[in-house]
C-alpha cells in the first residue's frame, strides 16, 4: 500500500466558462476508464453531492462512490472517494481551470493510494496514471473541445 500524485495539464482553445460546462456535462472524454458518472443526489451538485462511478482498468472493473469537497464554478471542483473499491483510492482529485488569454488551462491533480496487493507497485500505478490515462482524458478533452 502506498499514496502517489498524478498532476497533468492541458491548455484548451475555449473560455472556462465553456471548458467548465463541458467537463461537468459530459463523460466521454474520460473514455474507456470512466465508463460511467451517475450523480446519487437530487437537485444540483455542490458540496457534500455524491456520484456512482464506474470504472474499468487494467482488465479489471470497479465502482467507486466520490464526494464533492469543493465546488467553485466555473473555476474548480475537488472531490474524495467514499467507499474502498477498486485498486486504487482517491484520497483527494481536483478540476482546476483558469483563464488564460480567452482560453484555459486545465489542470487535473489526484492524490491516490494503491489498495492491496493485487494494486501492484505505487510506481508502476502512478507511471499508468501520468504516462496513459490522464494524457488521454486531457487528448480527448481537447479533441472535443476543438469539434
Amino acid at each position: 500500500m502506498g499514496i502517489f500524485e498524478a498532476k497533468v495539464t492541458a491548455q484548451l482553445g475555449v473560455d472556462v466558462s465553456d471548458a467548465w460546462d463541458y467537463v461537468m456535462t459530459h463523460d466521454d472524454w474520460r473514455l474507456p476508464y470512466v465508463l460511467s458518472v451517475s450523480k446519487l443526489i437530487e437537485g444540483d451538485a455542490d458540496v457534500g453531492s455524491r456520484f456512482e462511478n464506474k470504472l474499468k482498468g487494467g482488465g479489471r472493473s470497479w465502482t467507486v462512490i466520490n464526494e464533492i469537497t469543493s465546488y467553485e464554478p466555473p473555476h474548480k471542483l475537488s472531490w474524495k472517494q467514499t467507499n474502498d473499491e477498486g485498486p486504487t483510492k482517491t484520497i483527494k482529485g481536483t478540476y482546476l481551470l483558469e483563464s488564460v488569454d480567452g482560453a484555459t488551462t486545465f489542470t487535473l491533480h489526484t492524490t491516490l493510494e494503491t489498495r492491496g496487493m493485487s494494486a501492484g507497485p505505487v510506481w508502476l500505478n502512478k507511471w499508468i496514471l501520468v504516462r496513459q490515462v490522464c494524457p488521454r482524458f486531457l487528448s480527448q478533452l481537447r479533441q472535443a473541445l476543438d469539434e
